[in-house]
């Protein structure tokens, strides 16, 4: 089965799956949905999967699109396979209806932040290059700066190239590095075929 985003002329293909036992952790994960909605989905049926041509803010937004049609028809929650976000109802509604390209990107990218290391998934969704940070002073610090970073590739319509220098108007902290994807095999959804921006510290600055 098949559904046509008509503003772009996007098809998306539908396939079905049945309960997932595991699927209310995941979505409890980021705090973002009430006990009442995720009873809700403890109690699903099946499970829609949507794929469709990525890679670009225009084939984002028909996913956009998409999963706000398939809630208001009742489904109860959005999981992107490329970065593992998970949005409910009222989430995904809220990104959908942002015109602005922040909604877009917070419905598709995730960080994860450990004291080995930082990195994004899901900017390929977008058709942009990830990001990574090793051996981070501070997890969350190091989360937060690659959102901003992935944030103003994003949007600003700069052009970055391997060896850029970014940081504050005190000085560049980082040296960025172009490196292809290597944390997640070319099979996988949250491979980026666009690659890896390394941000590589300058010597005896701390993020």
């Amino acid at each position: 089965m098949s559904l046509l985003h008509e503003p772009n002329g996007q098809r998306f293909r539908l396939s079905a799956a049945g309960p997932d036992d595991e699927i209310v952790e995941l979505f409890a994960g980021p705090g973002r949905m009430s006990p009442q909605e995720l009873k809700a989905l403890g109690n699903h049926n099946v499970k829609v999967l949507v794929t469709g041509p990525g890679g670009s803010p225009e084939a984002a937004r028909g996913f956009l699109a998409i999963g706000a049609a398939l809630i208001k028809a009742g489904a109860l929650g959005v999981m992107v396979d490329n970065s593992g976000n998970c949005h409910g109802p009222r989430d995904w509604l809220a990104l959908a209806a942002d015109q602005a390209m922040g909604g877009m990107y917070w419905a598709f990218v995730s960080v994860t932040a450990s004291e080995e290391e930082a990195f994004s998934a899901g900017m390929h969704c977008l058709g942009y290059r990830d990001a990574e940070l090793r051996d981070p002073v501070d997890p969350k610090t190091a989360g937060m700066m690659l959102h901003e970073f992935l944030g103003y590739s994003y949007q600003s319509g700069a052009a970055l190239v391997d060896g850029d220098p970014i940081g504050s108007p005190d000085g560049p902290g980082f040296i960025l590095r172009h490196v292809e994807c290597k944390r997640f095999p070319k099979h996988s959804p949250w491979h980026n075929p666009y690659g890896v921006w390394r941000l590589n510290r300058v010597a005896g600055e701390e993020e």
